[in-house]
């Protein structure tokens, strides 16, 4: 609203005049500045204003200079986007220029300008008979103008990404090499798989390192209202020779826009141009892929592995060969060029042969793809890619690993397990679900199950892989759903889940938590973790029993399992799932059986002890008995209930405790099982 000048001082002016007082915006687009703002800089309105109100400061009791000490500094409204609001007197004006930086000291490059517009000024002048706030209409950063033409049946969306690092290392090459745009096909005009860009970008130029390729899509009105779902994209690199670059990460997303919009900019795979020295470097990989040889998921004559990552484009151009000396797969002394402490992500890849489609082939492999699904999964890094930074060395440390962080060890067979069968018991706190804003938990009516993720435990357990969105779950058998329901006997919200498993299978699991209804016409279940990075699932491992090597010519220990084990208890959370790290099988357990020793009652020594925050007790049953264990601080006080009056078969059983909740200390564990107690100290140290 206009505002009388009796509101605000205004010196000098005729007191004959009665000047007007509003507020004027303006709304500045920096996607025409081809250096690095952030949408943390700064944006600043420089100049000076003129008009019958009179020039220099304070003005309106605002301070309007050609420096950052004006008043003028624009707020980030996303992305490119900027406004300034500040209130001018009717009949005044304002000669300007918009000024870029990190901050309001430290300019970014703008050609042969720091952090100016280059060119005239750029004026605003606010007619006489104003009588309202005004807001001026979009202005462009250094070029006064849109970097595209509008179109009235269309709406256009501008993009910009940055690919000086990969210029820095030689990974793209401006004069030969072009940067095109996969996605959404229904938008870009690519295929359904996204095998070739339908749009292509130009060389923008940048300062310094930085190489900015700029362009536009545009789809009509109609047709991008009718559009199903959101934009999704991604940025490729295609060389002259052929090669795709896909950037690293997720898909970016945005939601269909009603006008001409620009996307904000971003570094090619998230990596900036750097300062650091470039290193021509050689790197070194070897993995072993025994677990899935023991599950007969792999086969050395018919199947192949390859080493992909962001250092080959996440290709397929280094397979690995397998060393007779090693027993392992390795990918070795391959050519690297990259800023020294750079990132190089990457994950093992099983390409399996065409033939394990083929249900007419004896190479069959029921729930296998031959090819794109042998994406390792490392329950290591929480399901995310597994990483390192390059050294200044002519020869990167070679890397010694298992397919998805999985040894051959994790085997479990009928002539491994105790008693040849073994149950595993998951348990999760519920409470906090009911606080879940998107979908609350409701112990009333919801149901909770295991949605298993991980393909080569959910194939050898007969398990259906639930889907994303737990689509394959909800057309899952009865039986099957209720095999992996949770049930809460005692109402505590802690719900249980004895899972007896297929054997051969592995000790690692990655799985989510699901609630709801799944089989009812209005039902709908809702599932935590999802996505790429680490914290998409909860890992657990079944831990095993580790002896002195026996008589079986392999130097390494021996390795078995218990009749049951029982996972650490999980507290629900919507997003970032905590995950576990796989057991150590050169380290040597304290529950060293003897025939004497499986014959009676015996509570073992946890392990490891002391412990911080886990620890594994095992305890052997001569015959069933109903057991019950428990955890004592040294005032005699309850602080952990493991097992609760539970019936379990002979054999040996294993119950893991987190302590994470309890202080460092000395604690007694106690079992009670039938007429045996036995009292054992173990040692928290954090």
């Amino acid at each position: 609203m206009a505002r009388n000048n009796d509101d605000v001082q205004i010196w000098p002016f005729d007191s004959t005049d009665v000047a007007n007082i509003v507020q004027v915006t303006f709304n500045v687009n920096t996607s025409t500045l081809q250096d690095t703002l952030m949408e943390d800089g700064y944006i600043g309105v420089f100049g000076g204003t003129y008009g019958p109100t009179g020039a220099g400061n304070p003005y309106l009791g605002q301070t309007i200079d050609w420096n950052n000490s004006t008043d003028l500094v624009a707020d980030n409204d996303g992305g490119d986007y900027w406004t300034v609001s500040f209130d001018m007197a009717a009949g005044d004006g304002i000669n300007y220029k918009f000024w870029a930086g990190v901050d309001g000291s430290t300019p970014l490059i703008n050609g042969s300008e720091q952090g100016w517009e280059s060119g005239d000024n750029n004026n605003f002048e606010l007619p006489w008979n104003a009588a309202a706030d005004t807001v001026v209409p979009m202005q462009w950063y250094e070029t006064r103008e849109a970097p595209f033409t509008s179109d009235d049946d269309s709406v256009t969306i501008y993009f910009r990404v940055n690919v000086g690092a990969q210029v820095q290392t030689g990974d793209f090459d401006p004069e030969t090499d072009q940067v095109g745009m996969r996605g959404t096909p229904n938008f870009f005009d690519n295929p359904d798989d996204w095998s070739s860009s339908g749009t292509y970008l130009e060389n923008l130029g940048g300062a310094g390192d930085n190489l900015f390729y700029g362009g536009y899509h545009r789809m009509q009105k109609d047709s991008l209202a009718n559009l199903d779902g959101n934009i999704e994209y991604k940025f490729v690199l295609e060389a002259e020779d052929g090669t795709v670059t896909w950037e690293d990460g997720n898909n970016t997303v945005i939601a269909p826009p009603s006008s001409d919009s620009t996307t904000f900019w971003k570094f090619f795979s998230g990596i900036p141009p750097t300062n650091a020295v470039i290193v021509n470097t050689e790197l070194n990989f070897e993995v072993n892929v025994g677990i899935l040889e023991g599950l007969g998921f792999f086969n050395a004559s018919f199947d192949t592995v390859f080493v992909r990552g962001t250092f080959n484009g996440w290709s397929e151009d280094n397979q690995m060969s397998f060393s007779d000396v090693s027993g392992n797969y390795e990918g070795q002394n391959i050519p690297f060029t990259g800023a020294d402490g750079a990132e190089v992500k990457y994950k093992y890849y099983i390409k399996w042969d065409a033939a394990r489609d083929d249900e007419e082939s004896d190479l069959y492999l029921p729930g296998i793809t031959h090819d794109q699904s042998g994406w390792e999964e490392p329950g290591v890094t929480g399901g995310a890619d597994r990483a390192f930074n390059i050294v200044n060395a002519t020869e990167q440390e070679n890397r010694v690993e298992s397919y998805n962080g999985v040894a051959a060890q994790a085997l479990m067979t009928a002539n491994n397990v105790d008693g040849g069968s073994i149950t595993v018991t998951f348990s999760v706190d519920m409470s906090a679900a009911t606080e879940n804003v998107a979908q609350p938990f409701l112990p009333e009516s919801d149901s909770v199950f295991l949605f298993v993720d991980t393909p080569f435990f959910a194939l050898t357990n007969d398990i259906t892989v639930p889907g994303d969105n737990g689509e394959n779950f909800i057309t899952a058998s009865d039986e099957e759903r209720e095999r992996l329901r949770f049930t809460d006997e005692d109402g505590d919200m802690v719900y249980e889940l004895d899972l007896t498993l297929v054997l051969p299978t592995l000790n690692h699991i990655g799985f989510r938590i699901a609630y709801g209804e799944p089989t009812s016409e209005t039902g709908s279940l809702f599932a935590n973790g999802g996505g790429f990075d680490a914290g998409r699932r909860y890992y657990q491992y079944v831990q095993p029993i580790v002896v002195e090597d026996g008589d079986d010519f392999d130097d390494l220990p021996d390795v078995s399992w218990p009749a049951t084990y029982a996972m650490p208890q999980l507290t629900w959370t919507e997003s970032d799932l905590p995950w576990d790290l796989p057991p150590d099988y050169s380290e040597i357990s304290t529950n060293n059986e003897t025939e004497e020793s499986v014959a009676t009652f015996r509570l073992e020594q946890n392990y490891p002890n002391p412990f911080n925050p886990t620890t594994n007790i095992s305890f052997n049953l001569p015959n069933a008995a109903d057991v019950n264990l428990t955890v004592y601080n040294l005032l005699g006080q309850r602080v952990a209930t493991l097992i609760d009056g539970r019936s379990m078969t002979s054999g040996v059983h294993t119950v893991a405790f987190d302590a994470q909740a309890l202080s460092s200390g000395v604690y007694i564990y106690r079992l009670e099982a039938g007429s045996f107690v036995s009292n054992k100290r173990m040692t928290l140290i954090k």
